[in-house]
């Protein structure tokens, strides 16, 4: 990971009441594959996908356990930390960030994912209210768009910078967005990240190998073929990594 620019150890939460709007994209595809060592902490029930990281790097923290969190921040210091909220984890989160206060200094931003669709705009709107509730300042918010056409915004998000007025509003930013690309369900079918993928080549020439079986051979294809994908998108979600940390942690904007 020689593009990694470790010059500080953000503590990013990736949180929304709405399912299917991104958080494990944006926690084991845009974050982990491009910071240090980090550790990824999921709140969930269970986990169904690792995307390649060590048991070192990732922790499960059952529902109702945020206190086990806070734990990991104070004993990870100088350590990346990725937190991934279950949207029926959220709740109870941000019950524990209201019972003790500021339970939430440790965590540097807030990252809220969310698709074009109607549902999924509300139910972010609705998050950034219940973390405000909190006392966390909109400063420590962003919204991230997930799912665009080739980047393009809809008219439903251009509606959201409504909520992003007054000076203690969440923040929005035009060029930190993550394209819809089918690789990311292909991803999880396989329990895979980019990072995690080798080069396509290894798994094309393990696919020729002749003493290999029928089935080991399917598979070294379908790997290659995801490899090769993986290969075209990094670069997209390298720049959008670099971008998203110009307004996390300046000193880490990677050159994309």
């Amino acid at each position: 990971m020689s593009d990694c620019h470790p010059v500080s150890a953000p503590r990013i939460c990736v949180l929304s009441a709405a399912g299917g709007c991104g958080k494990t994209v944006i926690a084991f595809h845009l974050l982990a594959p491009f910071l240090l060592n980090p550790l990824l902490v999921c709140v969930k029930e269970r986990i169904d996908f690792s995307g390649g990281l060590s048991p070192d790097n990732l922790l499960l923290v059952r529902n109702g356990d945020f206190g086990v969190v806070f734990e990991e921040l104070t004993l990870n210091q100088g350590r990346p930390i990725i937190i991934d909220i279950d949207m029926t984890a959220l709740e109870a989160t941000c019950t524990k960030m209201k019972r003790f206060s500021g339970a939430d200094e440790d965590i540097d931003v807030f990252l809220i994912p969310f698709t074009p669709e109607v549902y999924s705009i509300q139910r972010m709107i609705w998050t950034v209210r219940k973390l405000q509730a909190c006392g966390i300042s909109g400063q420590k918010i962003i919204l991230v768009p997930n799912r665009l056409q080739d980047g393009t915004l809809s008219s439903p998000i251009e509606d959201v910078m409504k909520i992003c007025e007054g000076s203690d509003a969440p923040r929005f930013f035009w060029d930190v967005f993550v394209e819809e690309d089918e690789i990311y369900n292909h991803f999880f079918r396989k329990q895979a990240s980019f990072r995690s993928l080798l080069p396509c080549e290894f798994y094309r020439q393990k696919a020729r190998d002749r003493h290999a079986t029928l089935e080991d051979r399917q598979n070294y294809a379908s790997y290659a073929a995801l490899a090769a994908r993986a290969e075209r998108v990094e670069p997209r979600l390298k720049q959008t990594f670099a971008r998203l940390m110009v307004h996390i942690s300046p000193g880490m904007a990677a050159a994309a």
